[in-house]
C-alpha cells in the first residue's frame, strides 16, 4: 500500500511541469517578438535606405538635367563663334553681341565672358575696341545686375589656372563649384576652348548659379526631420545638409 503522502510529490511535479512549460512559452514568445521587431527594424532601415537611393537618382538625373542645359548654352556660342570665323563675319562686336544676346535669352546665367590669349583674337592688341580691357586684351564680361539688365563690362586680364588647362587640352573645364566674390552665391563655370585656325586663342565661359538647389532640396524629404546635401566631386559642400557645415 503506498504511502497517503505521494500524492503531493506527484501535484508538486505536475505544478512544476506546468510552471516550466508556462515559462519556456513566455521566453519563446518573448524571443519571438523580439526577433520579430529586430527583422522588422531591419526591414523598416532597408526601405528608407532604397527609398533615398531612389529619391537620390531622381533628384541627381534632375539636376543633371538642368546643368546640361545651360551647359549646352555656352557650347553652342563656343560652335557660333568657330563657324563665324570659318565664314568670315567674326569679329569682336560680333562676339560682344552674341554673348548679351544669350544672356538675355537664358535669366538663370549670371555672366558670360570672353578671354583671349593677348593678340590671340585678331593679331591686335589695341585699347579701346569693343569688349577691349583697358590693356588692348580682347576680355568682355556680359554680366546681370540686380535689375536684371545686362551690361558689359571689360575687366583687367586674369588667367587661372583652369583656363591654362583648357587651353592646354583643349576640353570643356570649370565645373567645380566655388563662391562668387561679388555675390557669394555657388556656382560653376563650364568653360570651352575657342580654337581658329587650328590654333586654341582663347575661351569662353558661362557662370552659372547654384543658389536655386537649396530650396529645390529643402523641397524633397527622404523620412519627416531629415536633410538632403550636396556634395562636389572634390567634396565641397555645395549644399550643407545643415546650417553648420560650411
Amino acid at each position: 500500500m503506498a504511502p497517503p503522502s505521494s500524492s503531493k510529490p506527484r501535484a508538486s511535479l505536475s505544478t512544476e511541469i506546468i510552471l516550466i512549460c508556462g515559462v519556456s512559452f513566455l521566453l519563446i514568445q518573448l524571443v519571438a517578438v523580439g526577433l520579430s521587431g529586430w527583422l522588422m527594424k531591419q526591414q523598416v532601415e532597408k526601405n528608407v535606405y532604397a527609398e533615398a537611393i531612389s529619391k537620390s537618382q531622381l533628384l541627381g538625373e534632375k539636376i543633371i538635367l538642368a546643368l546640361t542645359e545651360q551647359n549646352t548654352v555656352v557650347r553652342n556660342i563656343q560652335s557660333t563663334i568657330e563657324t563665324a570665323h570659318k565664314t568670315g563675319v567674326l569679329n569682336k562686336q560680333f562676339v560682344v553681341d552674341l554673348l548679351v544676346e544669350n544672356m538675355v535669352r537664358y535669366p538663370a546665367i549670371y555672366g558670360m565672358d570672353f578671354k583671349e590669349i593677348p593678340r590671340g583674337f585678331d593679331g591686335t592688341q589695341s585699347p579701346g575696341g569693343p569688349g577691349t580691357n583697358s590693356n588692348g586684351i580682347f576680355f568682355p564680361y556680359a554680366q546681370r545686375g540686380p535689375d536684371n539688365k545686362v551690361a558689359v563690362t571689360t575687366p583687367k586680364e586674369h588667367y587661372s589656372a583652369v583656363y591654362w588647362n583648357i587651353i592646354k587640352t583643349g576640353e570643356l573645364d570649370g565645373l567645380e563649384p566655388y563662391i562668387d566674390l561679388d555675390s557669394h552665391v555657388a556656382m560653376v563655370s563650364p568653360t570651352y576652348p575657342i580654337t581658329l585656325n587650328g590654333k586654341r586663342i582663347g575661351v569662353v565661359g558661362a557662370d552659372i548659379p547654384l543658389d536655386w538647389l537649396v530650396p529645390f532640396l529643402s523641397r524633397v524629404q527622404i523620412v519627416d526631420g531629415s536633410h538632403i546635401g550636396l556634395l562636389s566631386a572634390q567634396g565641397s559642400w555645395i549644399v550643407a545638409p545643415d546650417s553648420d557645415r560650411a
